[in-house]
């Protein structure tokens, strides 16, 4: 798992951010 995969996704999880700056919505 790449930094950058998995750090959109935990802070999707820990909900400081809704949506990833690439776009995507976790």
């Amino acid at each position: 798992m790449s930094p950058m995969v998995s750090a959109p996704i935990l802070d999707c999880a820990s909900g400081n951010r809704p949506a990833a700056p690439q776009g995507k919505t976790y």
